[in-house]
């Protein structure tokens, strides 16, 4: 794989991608492989390390975790603002008793959106717990494509079937 990675970074191709489950072999670590990679890629290309497993289950906020924290923070303040003004009573009172006033800001589509609750419903699979569509599902035709083992493939008409330029 390393020849194989090497062999395309020399012809043109700007990214490659290995991929490793946690379980998969107690020899083969990811520091290992991370190692291995980097050794044999000198010259050709360079290796960074991400577990993805690790960063989801918290530890100290990265700098882009703040700004983001901040972002969010400062549209769900406009967004309680607008509507406690939107929908406040004669007598003083907030009366929020639509769909729009019980919402969870997201992103989709790599935009900030404020979506109802109730309408997530439908998206969630509630026996497990997770989201119907993993947005990460689209990105699988791209690993078919990363596993091919022809170094002077044309991938052009594999990424326009997958749409990802």
């Amino acid at each position: 794989d390393v020849q194989l990675m090497g062999a395309k970074m020399s012809q043109g191709v700007v990214r490659g991608l290995v991929l490793r489950n946690g379980y998969s072999n107690k020899n083969y670590t990811t520091e290992f492989i991370s190692r291995l990679f980097a050794e044999e890629g000198k010259g050709i290309f360079t290796v960074r390390t991400n577990v993805l497993g690790h960063m989801q289950q918290g530890g100290t906020p990265s700098a882009f975790d703040r700004n983001m924290g901040v972002k969010m923070a400062t549209k769900v303040v406009v967004w309680m603002s607008e509507t406690m003004k939107k929908y406040r009573q004669p007598d003083g009172s907030v009366m929020c008793d639509t769909k729009d006033t019980a919402v969870l800001l997201g992103l989709r589509k790599s935009r900030y959106l404020f979506q109802p609750v109730i309408d997530l419903q439908d998206d969630v699979n509630w026996k497990q717990n997770i989201p119907l569509m993993q947005w990460w599902m689209m990105l699988r035709p791209l690993n078919r494509i990363l596993g091919e083992n022809q170094v002077d493939a044309d991938y052009s008409e594999s990424l326009a079937r997958a749409k990802l330029y």
